[in-house]
C-alpha cells in the first residue's frame, strides 16, 4: 500500500530528525503522537520505529560490529545519547546495568566507525543521581572520571521513583534485591549535593561541591577542579569558583 502520511513536515518530520541526532526518546515522544491516530501501513511503520527509538543499549550493540558501522555511517547527525548511568560497579548492580567498561568498550567502537565513515561525532552520556544504593562516596568517584575525561554532562536525572520497578522497591524497603540494607539518598541536602557533583562546572554548585570535598578530605580533585574553571586569557576563576 502507498505511503499516505507526510514525513516530510510536523511531528514525523520532527521525530526523524531527532532520530537521525540520536535523539531517540524526544523521537518517541513524536512519533507515538501520530502513531495513535495513523493509518496502515504509516501505523505498522511506526510502530517498529518507536520500539527501535525506545530500545537503543549500548551493550546490545557491541554484538555487532555491522550494527555499529550502518548506526554511525546512517542514523547520527553529530550526537548520540547513551546511557551508562553510573560510574561505581555495585551502583550500576543495583541499577541492573551492564558494567562501566562496557559503556568504554561501546566508545572505543562507536568512535573507531566514525572515524572509518569520515564523520565528527560524539557520544552524549546520560547519568542518573541518587540512586538507591549510591552514596556520596560513589558520587565522588563518578565525579573524579568525569573530571579526568574533562567532561561537562548534559544528561543528568536526579531518581524520581515510578511504579512497578525494582528500584522503586529498594526505595521503599531499603533493601536489594537480595534483602540487604542499602544506603537511600532520600534528603533534599543529600541529593542535591550528588546531582551537584556530576555537574561540577556550574558555578552555583561551587559551595556544595568545595565544602563536601573539603570534608571528605578530597582536596586534589577539589584543586583539580578549581584550576578547570580559570579562564586562560585572564587568570581569573569563573564566577561562583573564586573560594
Amino acid at each position: 500500500s502507498p505511503m499516505i502520511l507526510d514525513w516530510t513536515q510536523g511531528a514525523l518530520a520532527e521525530g526523524l530528525r531527532c532520530y537521525r541526532a540520536g535523539e531517540f526518546f524526544a523521537a518517541h515522544e513524536h512519533w507515538e503522537a501520530v502513531w495513535l491516530h495513523a493509518p496502515e501501513p504509516e501505523k505498522t511503520l511506526l510502530q517498529a520505529l518507536i520500539q527501535i527509538a525506545a530500545a537503543f543499549r549500548h551493550d546490545l550493540a557491541l554484538h555487532s560490529n555491522d550494527y555499529i558501522d550502518t548506526l554511525t555511517r546512517h542514523f547520527v547527525g553529530g550526537h548520540l545519547k547513551v546511557a551508562p548511568e553510573h560510574y561505581c560497579p555495585h551502583v550500576l548492580e543495583l541499577m541492573g546495568k551492564p558494567g562501566f567498561e562496557i559503556f568504554e568498550q561501546f566508545e572505543a567502537k562507536f568512535n573507531e566507525a566514525t572515524r572509518k565513515a569520515g564523520k565528527e561525532q560524539y557520544l552524549v552520556p546520560y547519568f542518573i543521581s541518587a540512586h538507591p544504593g549510591c552514596q556520596t562516596d560513589d558520587a565522588i568517584k563518578l565525579t573524579e572520571y568525569l573530571v579526568q575525561r574533562r567532561w561537562r554532562l548534559r544528561q543528568v536525572q536526579d531518581f524520581v521513583p515510578v511504579p512497578l520497578t525494582l528500584s522503586t522497591a529498594m526505595f521503599v524497603s531499603e533493601r536489594d534485591a537480595r534483602e540487604r540494607s542499602i544506603h537511600i539518598p532520600n534528603g533534599r541536602a543529600e541529593k542535591r549535593l550528588q546531582a551537584a557533583l556530576m555537574q561540577y562546572y556550574f558555578g552555583q554548585n561551587a559551595k556544595i561541591i568545595a565544602d563536601c570535598l573539603r570534608n571528605s578530605h578530597h582536596n586534589d580533585l577539589l584543586r583539580e577542579i578549581q584550576r578547570l574553571h580559570w579562564t586562560s586569557q585572564a587568570g581569573r576563576p569563573i564566577a561562583g569558583w573564586d573560594l
